[in-house]
């Protein structure tokens, strides 16, 4: 069995649910949006309409072997390389607390192939 990434992407509100069914048409079913605010509260942000600091972020587990693959295609459908567009980094998971949870992450990963 290959590694478990974790992806994680932070864009703006509204987006995560856009990116989810996205992943999920690309059979990818173990995913979470979480609301979150940005730290930038300038005005001059505000008074040219760029000041909404609120922010999806999307968390989707996934094998390993697809991931580079998975990144490269959000990059370009949500514009990602563009300022204030996003970002997407994936992280490995090292450890899993508890049989069931690895189980139930495996298996739903299994069923993508």
């Amino acid at each position: 069995m290959n590694e478990i990434k974790l992806l994680i992407a932070i864009v703006g509100r509204g987006k995560g649910d856009e990116m989810i069914a996205f992943l999920r048409d690309k059979n990818i079913f173990l995913n979470a949006v979480l609301l979150g605010k940005g730290t930038d509260t300038s005005r001059q942000l505000d008074f040219m309409g760029l000041g909404d600091s609120k922010k999806d972020i999307v968390i989707s587990a996934m094998d390993e072997s697809i991931i580079a693959e998975i990144m490269q295609e959000l990059a370009a459908k949500f514009r990602l390389e563009e300022p204030g567009r996003g970002v997407a980094f994936a992280i490995k998971i090292n450890s899993l607390s508890g049989r069931r949870l690895l189980k139930y992450i495996t298996s739903s990963i299994e069923e993508e192939r």
